[in-house]
């Protein structure tokens, strides 16, 4: 029997507009107002972005930094730091920045230094910065590798199809590396949001599996459940589902043995990301040498039953 749950942590409270409750890449789609600490939210985010965006935000910081500094080496004078005081502002900058750029690395290659007070001052503290600073950005390299990465990828798409003389709605699951995952398990809600008096009342269900739980995943995995008489999607058309706005949620967890640990990802799909009366195609087979070979284009093809 499908279980009714009263809530899963998103509320009961209707609403005029109704959007995702995750969003595609996995996160809850909420936002915070008056929110205190920022710190850990900037470090959780410079955890999580790409490696690309990571060394443009360490450059940026890099270059305002050494900007600011500079900017400060000249206002004292660069007398104070460099032989030679071009009449032009843009030799003195580039100087101090340079200057600067030897000091916040503590390279320091002799050519210039500080020779009054006031410049010896503004260097000591640009060292103590610039340890600080290195010392945060080893500490977000040191976090972004540490931090667990999931090996497994969702199809774009969920199927409702002919399904043993019924239906069933299908998920597909691929395991990405050549990791041992361990005893994978998942768990399905479907939300449904009801129009009652104007408003999108949410209803959610815990759907019965097939199979809640393997051994192991090293190819694919097809998550189905089956659509009978407790089905919250029998007699359910794809207009109805389009009505209320039905967006399925999977928790996918498994056992890495790399990362000795237990990894957890989400994904959503939403009544537009439903394909009716195909089948997903098969993405691995064996090769000539015995070997399993998986095909990673192929985890989102569907093709005619």
């Amino acid at each position: 029997m499908v279980k009714r749950l009263k809530d899963i942590g998103f509320g009961l409270n209707a609403t005029k507009n109704v959007k995702r409750f995750i969003t595609e890449d996995g996160r809850f789609n909420t936002s915070h107002i008056n929110k205190k600490s920022i710190f850990e939210s900037t470090y959780s985010y410079l955890i999580r972005i790409s490696w690309i965006s990571f060394f443009c935000y360490v450059l940026l910081a890099y270059i305002l930094i050494n900007v600011l500094f500079a900017l400060g080496y000249v206002f004292i004078g660069v007398n104070d730091i460099s032989a030679y005081e071009s009449p032009y502002f843009i030799d003195n900058f580039l100087n101090a920045f340079l200057f600067s750029s030897q000091t916040i690395t503590t390279v320091g290659y002799g050519v210039m230094s500080p020779s009054g007070t006031a410049s010896g001052i503004l260097a000591s503290f640009e060292a103590l910065v610039g340890l600080l600073s290195f010392s945060f950005t080893t500490g977000l390299l040191y976090g972004r590798f540490s931090k667990p990465k999931t090996l497994i990828s969702f199809s774009k798409n969920f199927v409702v199809r002919p399904f043993r003389n019924k239906r069933a709605l299908m998920i597909k699951v691929m395991n990405t590396s050549r990791n041992i995952l361990i005893k994978p398990k998942v768990d399905v809600t479907l939300i449904l949001h009801k129009l009652v008096n104007g408003y999108f009342q949410p209803e959610y269900f815990n759907l019965k599996l097939e199979r809640k739980t393997i051994t192991y995943l090293p190819t694919t995995w097809t998550i189905v459940h089956e659509i009978d008489e407790e089905s919250p999607f029998f007699n359910l058309t794809k207009e109805k589902i389009e009505e209320y706005k039905a967006e399925i949620v999977v928790l996918f967890s498994y056992y890495d043995d790399a990362f000795n640990n237990e990894i957890y990802d989400v994904k959503s799909y939403l009544y537009r990301d439903l394909i009716i009366d195909k089948k997903f195609t098969k993405s691995y087979g064996y090769g000539e040498e015995g070997r399993l070979v998986i095909d990673h284009s192929m985890l989102h093809d569907v093709e005619n039953l």
